[in-house]
């Protein structure tokens, strides 16, 4: 190897945050050996580029049993089974995918028109009363339904619930303007209201960290959110979460 190459040589080694002294140019060629053979056993084949296969699906449907249900917001259940709202008939229901076969659940508030839906690891279905103020859990093995109201009058339409990994409860509402936190431990309720009025908190989302994020249907203010929502994080909830848990 001539001086010039060397020289190349320990330019690149010194580029990669590696300082080498060589005494003779066979010292040269036996380090590049090395590391050339480090490369090879390293490298990666790539992989050929495939696209995406054509979408082949078989779409079955399952008809209500009550008329007018207007069904919302599906859910499955621990069971398998899958439970949804029937916001204009005042029942929640479920159906037996393997089987079809329907069981409802009236609903002992009239008009409470149920909207969101989620399960919880106990085999719970909580749903939000979104026309009368309130949240249910329905007891699948008795049909008993508990329900709890809202602190607030002004919290009137409680939206969409989801549960974080700790199943404390988080939810929004709408028209009312408010980020709740509900604690089926207790049954208290917190409501904060979002920094922009008349927001219209709608969809809820809880990340891997236990944050709440959530969209404001109306404030339309982020050229980044998709049909004008804008998506926020819950700092205020986030942070009563921190105080809970004893962090700073």
């Amino acid at each position: 190897m001539t001086k010039r190459n060397l020289t190349i040589l320990g330019g690149l080694l010194l580029g990669c945050g590696v300082f080498v002294s060589f005494r003779d140019s066979g010292q040269a060629r036996g380090v590049a050996r090395a590391l050339e053979a480090k490369d090879d056993r390293n490298s990666v084949p790539a992989r050929p580029a495939t696209g995406v296969a054509e979408l082949k699906v078989a779409i079955k449907e399952w008809e209500v049993p009550t008329k007018g249900a207007h069904p919302h917001d599906p859910a499955v259940g621990g069971d398998g089974a899958l439970w949804f709202t029937e916001q204009l008939q005042n029942k929640i229901g479920r159906v037996d995918p393997k089987t079809g076969a329907f069981k409802e659940y009236p609903l002992k508030i009239e008009d409470s028109g149920p909207h969101g839906l989620v399960a919880d690891s106990s085999g719970n279905i909580w749903f939000t009363g979104n026309g009368k103020g309130y949240i249910g859990k329905l007891d699948p093995r008795t049909g008993a339904v508990t329900e709890y109201k809202m602190p607030d009058a002004k919290a009137e339409d409680p939206h969409t619930p989801v549960f974080d990994g700790r199943g404390i409860m988080w939810f929004t509402v709408q028209v009312g303007n408010f980020l709740g936190r509900l604690d089926p431990r207790t049954g208290k309720i917190d409501l904060k209201t979002p920094p922009t009025a008349n927001s219209h908190p709608y969809g809820i989302a809880v990340n891997h960290k236990g944050i709440p994020f959530f969209c404001e249907f109306a404030a339309g203010r982020s050229p980044a959110a998709a049909h004008g929502h804008r998506c926020e994080r819950q700092h205020l909830f986030y942070g009563l979460q921190r105080r809970e848990s004893g962090a700073a």
